[in-house]
């Protein structure tokens, strides 16, 4: 069985059960970023923003809770009957489902740590990180949710109109799921009908891997800083640590800024790049490899697999100046790190944690009238306990709760895994893969490879459980990528 078919390639991906392991997703996406409605052009520049929030600075500032509540009162109320926990994809999506079910915007409150409304986090290694003068750059205000699920672009003014309060800036310190409240900095709300937890991820870093010229990629505001300091930069040298998801991205993002940077460096600790996805000898990270170290990328990327870390060298200012292995040391002037993330779960109490994540049922319910969902949730999934930190996920898992909670959902959470990247999508030389479904511990690859592209599909019990498509110049078509998901839960038919 080949996805190489007439009909082409797609693809599926991997999700890891039991072991509570998710992507760190740049975060992946399952729609086309190409779309107007994702991507402002490179002609909007990151003053938009900037010129945004003070506008909504002025708009909201009676508030006394927030600056950037858009509750206009003196005095935020201290009960909501809805209330989210959470700013981010998970927590756009949310406010999405109650207001079509009927939930008037006064009901609802947001309390999110970003100083901005909920977004599109995958744009920001797919499309923030381009170059000047690159054909698309992603901007706020032009990727807030939900416009990567095909809906509203719910902006500040948006929330404004539907009259839902936003608490930005503002993370959560405590919550108590008894009688479903949450602290903030200066003060305690409570939900009277449904509390929400969609908090989402944080960069792992680590103390040996601080400095001034240091940055993780997770929020706006750190694509922003990245931003900024290549933009100063005249024949810089980029050192990424880690290989995997960010790594790769971050990577292909800066190969577009020949005119700063001179050197590119991927440093990963493990013997292949996205060995966490791409664990077996299926020639998927041979690819990807091959792609950001190929003769015409510029800056060219050097990667040095294996890298055992010992320090890093800092001048008298704090900045990095040199990422120094038991191979040698590497010169740098912005250090990018790559190396996973940790559940944002943090103001939880520990009894409802596992491993960090908030364990909840198939409802994504952890206490009565208190669901979490999204990249911060453990749920049970074809009878195993599940991290999945996947857009496809956020979004799914956000209408489920909200549905659930207000009941007109009864059922137990099922979906399909769902992960992608889209590396160059904008050059000449595109290359994405996509992959569905789940490399089971006894599934057994088959590999397929043409000239421009490789599919795979894992076989369990002679089903296919996974399935995976990487073309490059050109990528895959809908058709071929449809025909590969197809493929997921049938039989699993040996070529001739």
């Amino acid at each position: 069985m080949s996805i190489f078919l007439a009909t082409g390639l797609q693809s599926v991906g991997h999700v890891q059960q039991a072991s509570v392991f998710g992507h760190h997703a740049s975060r992946s996406m399952a729609f086309s970023v190409s779309s107007p409605l994702f991507f402002q052009q490179a002609a909007t520049s990151t003053s938009t923003s900037k010129t945004l929030v003070q506008r909504n600075h002025h708009l909201y500032r009676k508030s006394s809770i927030s600056l950037f509540s858009t509750n206009t009162t003196n005095k935020m109320p201290s009960s909501f009957p809805y209330v989210i926990v959470g700013g981010g994809n998970s927590a756009g999506y949310a406010v999405k489902t109650l207001m079509e079910s009927g939930v008037a915007g006064s009901e609802i409150c947001m309390i999110g740590s970003e100083p901005v409304a909920p977004y599109e986090r995958p744009a920001l290694t797919k499309g923030y990180l381009h170059a000047p003068g690159s054909k698309v750059r992603a901007r706020l205000p032009g990727f807030h949710t939900c416009v990567g699920g095909g809906g509203e672009r719910q902006t500040p003014e948006w929330y404004a109109e539907k009259g839902v309060t936003l608490r930005l800036g503002s993370p959560a310190t405590k919550l108590d799921a008894g009688s479903k409240t949450v602290t903030c900095s200066d003060d305690t709300i409570a939900a009277d009908k449904a509390l929400y937890v969609a908090t989402g991820c944080n960069a792992r870093t680590f103390d040996m891997y601080q400095g001034t010229n240091v940055f993780t990629i997770r929020s706006e505001a750190d694509c922003a800083g990245l931003v900024k300091a290549m933009e100063g930069l005249q024949g810089g040298k980029l050192v990424i640590i880690g290989g995997g998801y960010i790594g790769l991205e971050v990577a292909a993002g800066a190969m577009g800024w020949s005119e700063n940077l001179s050197s590119l460096t991927i440093l990963n600790m493990d013997n292949i790049i996205m060995k966490r996805v791409f664990s077996d000898a299926t020639g998927f990270a041979e690819m990807l490899q091959a792609s950001v170290t190929a003769p015409a990328a510029t800056p060219r990327a050097i990667v040095e697999n294996n890298v055992q870390f010992k320090s890093l060298t800092r001048d008298e200012t704090g900045r990095v100046t040199e990422v120094v292995t038991e191979e040698g040391a590497f010169p740098c002037d912005i250090v990018v790190l790559g190396l996973g993330t940790v559940p944002a779960t943090e103001f939880m109490p520990p009894e409802l944690l596992e491993k960090g994540f908030v364990k909840v049922d198939g409802t994504f319910k952890f206490a009565d009238g208190c669901y979490a969902f999204g990249d911060c949730a453990l749920f049970p999934l074809d009878g195993a306990p599940t991290v999945l930190e996947h857009v496809a996920n956020c979004r799914a898992s956000a209408k489920h709760a909200v549905l659930s909670s207000l009941g007109k959902e009864s059922g137990n959470y099922s979906l399909l895994p769902f992960f992608y990247s889209r590396m160059f999508e904008y050059t000449d030389k595109p290359l994405i893969w996509n992959m569905w479904g789940n490399k089971t511990p006894g599934a057994t690859p088959h590999v397929t490879k043409a000239e421009n592209g490789i599919s795979a599909v894992w076989v369990d019990g002679g089903k296919v459980v996974c399935a995976c498509v990487m073309m490059q110049n050109p990528p895959p078509t809908q058709k071929q990528l449809d025909a590969a998901k197809s493929l997921i839960g049938q039989e699993y038919t040996p070529k001739l």
